[in-house]
């Protein structure tokens, strides 16, 4: 048996302690993860092509369980430096649940390899932490142990446009929204940082929430940043279905989010504030994320059942979590806000908002006033009455078309008729 045949039987069938002490004696390492999973990482003898090395895991994993790996797509770690496969098998030796784990062997240098593995069930919730350890004692270009690098890149200050902030980024990163205080940043590798992201939240439990849910829909779909939830229910499936569900308002794919933990970090009348760890996979291609997501939750209005998510969030792969982690609380770090810009950014929107319920409010006095006119003079015709106007008083006056009419004819300076758009709002209608 090669070294890597022991490698891969080591890690999934966790043997017993005699042959492990003798894979460790051999340069191998294995290391039981704490919270489920095991870990298996060293050298691998010869010279075999990243080919042969993955085929010989891929088919070890396969005698030892007795099935076939099913596997994903081959990638790459952002270095280029290990080629790597997520698989999954339903085992019919050794194990009486499905399994699920990574494979991984070095793309250049002198060759090694890995394999990460737990049931299935668990294997969302321990892979990054299984990762992180990895990270930290394997260097896939030397080998064998050592602390893989996590050097924070130079970071660039990128001022919002608006002055209302400001957020520090590596060279490749790019800035997607920038606002209000607000903004969202994005890695050439699909890792993302959200800053004071904002979703409006109709309560739906509530009889205000659920009417104005049923005003704001359209088509089944609300506006963008818009979403419904019970403001008292359980914070991460809240987190979870209002990223679905604005996912599914701007015409994206429906995420698959996995949660890890929801802990409570403060809570206060009308707020409380969480964090959320999850798995996301947005299902565009970009793979599954660690996410890690700080949640303040403020019930804004009471009275109309609408409350309020601010959210600060990060996303990285799952294989670059060891890698990033340094970098992306670097960029976290660095995210300035000018309060004076925002709350002045603010009260100008309240004002506006005013002002359009103010114009809203004449437009509809306006248009009730104009109905009650056309009544009164569809009224007026039906009985076949008339409004004149006396000049040298100003009083309107109404009566049947005969005897106005001999008012108006008879002293055409004093009497004349008043069309409907100046009927008077409590004499003529």
């Amino acid at each position: 048996m090669t070294t890597t045949q022991l490698a891969v039987r080591i890690s999934i069938a966790a043997v017993a302690t005699t042959t492990l002490a003798s894979a460790q004696s051999g340069g191998l390492k294995v290391i039981d993860n704490p919270g489920g999973g095991q870990i298996a990482f060293g050298p691998v003898e010869g010279s075999p092509s990243v080919p042969q090395a993955m085929g010989m895991m891929l088919k070890n994993i396969h005698g030892h369980f007795g099935a076939k790996p099913q596997i994903g797509k081959f990638f790459r770690d952002k270095n280029g430096s290990v080629v790597a496969v997520f698989f999954k098998l339903n085992p019919t030796q050794l194990a009486d649940r499905p399994i699920q784990g990574l494979a991984m062997v070095t793309a250049s240098g002198p060759r090694s390899a890995a394999v990460i593995y737990d049931s299935a069930d668990r294997f969302s919730k321990t892979l990054s932490p299984m990762l992180k350890t990895l990270g930290g004692q394997w260097n896939p270009g030397g080998g064998g142990s050592g602390h893989r690098s996590s050097r924070v890149p130079a970071l660039q200050a990128m001022p919002f446009p608006d002055n209302s902030g400001t957020i520090s980024i590596p060279t490749d990163w790019r800035v997607t929204v920038a606002h209000g205080g607000a903004t969202r940043v994005e890695g050439p590798h699909g890792e993302k940082v959200i800053m004071g992201d904002a979703i409006n939240i109709y309560d739906p439990t509530t009889r205000a929430g659920a009417q104005g849910l049923r005003m704001s829909t359209f088509n089944g779909k609300l506006a963008p940043t818009y979403a419904a939830a019970p403001l008292n229910g359980d914070p991460g499936q809240n987190f979870v279905s209002c990223r679905r569900q604005i996912a599914h308002n701007s015409g994206f794919p429906m995420q698959t989010i996995s949660i890890d933990s929801v802990t409570t970090l403060a809570q206060r009348p009308r707020e409380k504030v969480v964090k959320v760890v999850c798995h996301l996979d947005a299902n565009t291609g970009q793979g599954q994320m660690l996410t890690t997501a700080i949640i303040r939750m403020v019930n804004m209005n009471p009275a109309q059942g609408f409350w309020v998510m601010f959210i600060y969030q990060d996303n990285i792969p799952v294989n670059l979590v060891s890698e990033e982690e340094a970098t992306i609380a670097a960029i976290r770090k660095s995210y300035k806000v000018n309060e004076s810009v925002v709350i002045a950014e603010d009260m100008a929107f309240i004002r506006s908002v005013h002002a359009l319920s103010d114009e809203m409010k004449r437009e509809g006095e306006q248009s009730r006033d104009n109905a009650g006119r056309n009544g009164a003079g569809f009224c007026n015709y039906l009985l076949d009455e008339q409004v004149i106007v006396d000049s040298s008083s100003g009083q309107h006056l109404k009566g049947g078309y005969d005897i106005t009419d001999r008012l108006v004819k008879g002293d055409p300076t004093r009497f004349q008729y008043v069309p409907i758009q100046n009927y008077l709002k409590g004499i003529d209608y």
